[in-house]
């Protein structure tokens, strides 16, 4: 700090350099939980169809069979 109490250009500097290396990690974790939300999605989405199929199942035998 200079006589004043305000920072100087060097202080300045790292604090840019700082906040900029902050903003680059924040987001490739914002990156990395977007991925995870996509991921999760679609496990629910194969969830869910695995569960309607489990209800399906037992009725399938009531369905006319498909020609060949």
């Amino acid at each position: 700090m200079n006589r004043s109490g305000e920072p100087s250009i060097a202080e300045l500097m790292a604090q840019l350099a700082a906040n900029a290396a902050e903003i680059a990690a924040l987001k490739a974790e914002k990156e990395a939980l977007s991925a995870r939300v996509v991921k999760l999605e679609e496990e629910l989405t194969l969830a869910r169809l695995h569960r309607l199929l489990e209800e399906v199942r037992p009725h399938a035998s009531r369905w006319p069979s498909r020609p060949p």
